[in-house]
């Protein structure tokens, strides 16, 4: 077992892009995985001297310059943010303070991976009320930013935000889209980037359902360049002891498949980060196929065996 500094096991992707309890998976380095014990954050401790970490990302000398202001409040760029995966307050996007439901840890990761990747084109499928497309045109400041959602009412927030900031070239947001409509996903992307362009990250923040964000992640992960990332947050929904109930087949399916591709399907995935928030798939240098590709064919008759057992509903009688 590794000391709590040693970040050997942890892989490119997890040590580069996130501070708190993570597996990294990769085929060549199943044999050595390690499974590294809760550390606080050291933004959420104090120093050993007493005093408090200051409040700005990267002590404000990085690509952030996120300042913290509580532990559900911040500010980037100039544009206030209000963060919580549990929004008691009811808070809204106002062209003054947008919503994001995502808890600070998370916000934390996403900075970390952005200043290590430096994504330039994206695609966000979910925008709910705009906060996480606000906040990525200021984090990673993209070429091409393209969000979709189901909903077909515009954000009016996000409108105004993007024509104060001039971004209405470069942040494109497209309402009324269902993300299992591959077509219709497919033609939005070409038409964006442009045909054969090769994204740097796609982030499916959604449905949150199995069957569409499958159909999401085989549109869309064979249009990632290799070294490219593809995020899905909260796949371990419905697996949380105080987690609302979930109808439906699991994410956490999804999640295997994904694992069990990583020997069956050598080079396709370099490697496949996954902590209780999200998972992020490393694209390899396989070439594979955008109009045949299935991630649910992409492993061996043993792997599928075990993913045909029935994902029932959860009885409100169990645990």
């Amino acid at each position: 077992m590794g000391s709590p500094d040693d970040t050997g096991g942890l892989g490119r992707v997890g040590q580069r892009c996130l501070r708190y309890p993570v597996t990294c998976l990769s085929w060549e380095k199943l044999p050595q995985l390690l499974w590294r014990p809760y550390e606080p954050h050291p933004r959420q401790t104090r120093f050993a001297d007493g005093h408090e970490p200051d409040p700005k990302i990267g002590g404000g000398t990085g690509l952030a310059g996120l300042i913290w202001h509580s532990d559900v409040e911040f500010s980037l760029s100039g544009t206030n943010f209000y963060a919580s995966s549990f929004n008691t307050e009811g808070v809204r996007s106002t062209p003054e303070r947008f919503y994001l439901a995502k808890p600070r840890r998370m916000i934390e990761g996403y900075v970390d991976l952005i200043e290590a990747h430096a994504p330039q084109t994206i695609v966000e499928l979910g925008i709910f009320q705009g906060g996480s497309t606000a906040f990525l045109t200021h984090l990673a400041r993209p070429e091409k930013l393209v969000a979709l959602d189901l909903r077909p009412t515009r954000v009016e927030a996000l409108d105004l935000f993007l024509e104060e900031h001039d971004a209405r070239g470069s942040v494109r947001a497209h309402y009324g889209v269902d993300q299992s409509d591959t077509e219709r996903v497919r033609q939005i992307v070409d038409h964006e980037f442009g045909q054969g362009c090769q994204l740097d990250l796609v982030i499916d923040d959604a449905s949150h359902d199995l069957e569409p964000t499958r159909h999401s992640f085989n549109t869309l992960f064979p249009r990632l360049r290799p070294g490219g990332l593809y995020l899905i947050e909260d796949w371990s929904w419905g697996h949380f002891r105080f987690s609302r109930n979930r109808s439906g087949p699991s994410m956490a399916k999804l999640i295997m498949e994904l694992l069990l591709s990583l020997p069956y399907c050598e080079a396709m995935i370099e490697e496949l980060t996954v902590d209780r928030f999200w998972a992020v798939a490393c694209r390899g240098q396989m070439k594979v196929d955008a109009d045949e590709f299935n991630i649910s064919e992409c492993s061996s008759d043993r792997g599928r065996q075990l993913l045909r057992a029935t994902d029932k509903d959860r009885d409100d009688s169990t645990n």
